[in-house]
């Protein structure tokens, strides 16, 4: 019996697919598509006295609808991806209100994601200053 294997995913197809859903606000199918089930995700600053370490999918994914729940997003462009042999990063700028606050925010990041057996491994958002 002859198999026939599909071709991996690159990692610029994942990087572009990745890009192409978070503007389109669906960050939430990105990381059920791209990311592996143990991914871990580390954010460059703890806020509400959590953790800046986020581990697994299922934690990213209530993670990201609490991060959007809690924001109005007016506005988000990202940068054309980089490469390696098993990593991208790209810059991301984010125009969003705090619901909560109605503080409006300009946050800039950079984005770098570890690739590991076709799914995202590792995301670690680079930023400082005031970001919400």
């Amino acid at each position: 019996m002859m198999t026939t294997n599909a071709p991996a995913t690159t990692i610029a197809q994942i990087a572009n697919d990745l890009v192409a859903l978070v503007c389109q606000g669906q960050s939430e199918e990105a990381i059920r598509r791209y990311y592996a089930d143990d991914a871990v995700q580390i954010e460059a600053i703890a806020y509400g006295g959590g953790s800046a370490r986020t581990e697994g999918k299922e934690a990213l994914l209530k993670a990201s609808k609490e991060w959007s729940d809690a924001r109005e997003v007016h506005g988000v462009t990202i940068g054309e991806p980089i490469y390696s042999s098993s990593e991208f990063a790209f810059t991301l700028a984010l125009d969003s209100t705090l619901k909560a606050s109605g503080q409006r925010t300009q946050e800039d990041e950079i984005a770098v994601y570890s690739i590991k057996d076709g799914k995202i491994q590792t995301v670690r958002f680079f930023y400082g200053g005031e970001a919400g």
